[in-house]
């Protein structure tokens, strides 16, 4: 765990290899308004910010496509979909 002042939090869409589970993208997405994202993603009971992570289906792909340059292109025989949060911290 982490000692340092946590700075920030980061949330990416990671895309891994459905045969081996390698990571293979980690897609920003902290440009979506944190509200629209839950609107998205709803949380769980337990997690009301997000934290933990969350597979991702096409329709919510679809929705968080809306705001990307670089478009997913999605392909669930191939690739899982997760929404992951990282903190960034300060030492």
């Amino acid at each position: 765990m982490a000692s340092g002042k946590l700075v920030r939090v980061e949330r990416t869409i990671n895309v891994y290899d459905n045969k081996n589970d390698e990571l293979l993208e980690e897609i920003s997405i902290d440009i979506i308004p944190f509200d629209e994202l839950k609107s998205i993603v709803p949380p769980n009971a337990d997690d009301p910010l997000l934290y933990d992570g969350y597979d991702l289906d096409a329709i919510q792909l679809e929705k968080l496509n809306n705001y990307l340059s670089n478009k997913i292109k999605i392909n669930f025989n191939a690739y899982s979909y997760i929404l992951v949060c990282g903190g960034i911290y300060e030492w």
